[in-house]
């Protein structure tokens, strides 16, 4: 089986997911938010689909995108940065903005304010 909307029963596990994620987090979304991608040396079948990823950014509200103040991205692979340039023309440019791409969990968490 795989993950983030591969294929199978798990695409529609990791759909829902993202659902209960999206709602638990709508007090913190309020206020300004960074977020935290783990990106960590994923196989071919457990990356996420540009379907899933897309199906995800169109789930977020307007709230949600203007909220956030920084998405770091932690371990990011060749295939997620070059996942992110071919998303470019559709997704606005202020999210490009806020992205960080940081080596390690030990660089996200000496470099940067982070409370854990």
């Amino acid at each position: 089986r795989s993950r983030c909307g591969a294929g199978g029963g798990a695409a529609l596990m990791y759909d829902e997911l993202f659902l209960l994620l999206v709602h638990m987090l709508q007090p913190v979304v309020v206020r300004g938010y960074s977020a935290v991608l783990l990106c960590a040396k994923l196989a071919k079948h457990e990356r996420p689909t540009l379907r899933f990823l897309r199906q995800s950014h169109r789930t977020l509200t307007r709230e949600h995108k203007k909220n956030l103040k920084r998405l770091y991205v932690v371990d990011g692979a060749r295939w997620f940065k070059l996942l992110l340039q071919l998303c470019k023309p559709f997704v606005s440019s202020k999210l490009f903005k806020k992205i960080a791409y940081v080596a390690s969990r030990a660089e996200l968490l000496g470099a940067h304010k982070i409370d854990c």
